[in-house]
């Protein structure tokens, strides 16, 4: 499911929940050989524009932050464990520069 909207002036916000039951994985990459895994997640993104202060170019700054339930595949099967989608919490910020 995604939302995205605006808020205020140049305000945008899009978040992205990803809901399974349990892991699914839906695709083979074949260039980096491995299994795209996609775990229950939430990933939010706000961007607001910059002033540009008459330059020709446009400006946003981003949030970024990602997969904040940060949920873990784990398959026990035994005595073994097999752990997949490894890929915890990340939030990234910048500013972002169009000519």
């Amino acid at each position: 499911m995604q939302l995205a909207g605006d808020w205020s002036k140049g305000t945008h916000v899009q978040t992205v929940f990803r809901f399974s039951p349990q892991a699914t994985v839906f695709a083979i990459d074949p260039f980096a050989g491995r299994l795209a895994v996609y775990d229950p997640s939430l990933s939010v993104q706000i961007t607001q524009d910059l002033p540009t202060f008459g330059l020709p170019v446009r400006a946003q700054a981003i949030i970024d932050a990602r997969n904040l339930f940060a949920f873990q595949t784990r398959t026990i099967n035994g005595e073994t464990m097999l752990e997949m989608g490894t890929a915890g919490r990340s939030v990234r910020g910048g500013i972002l520069v169009r000519f």
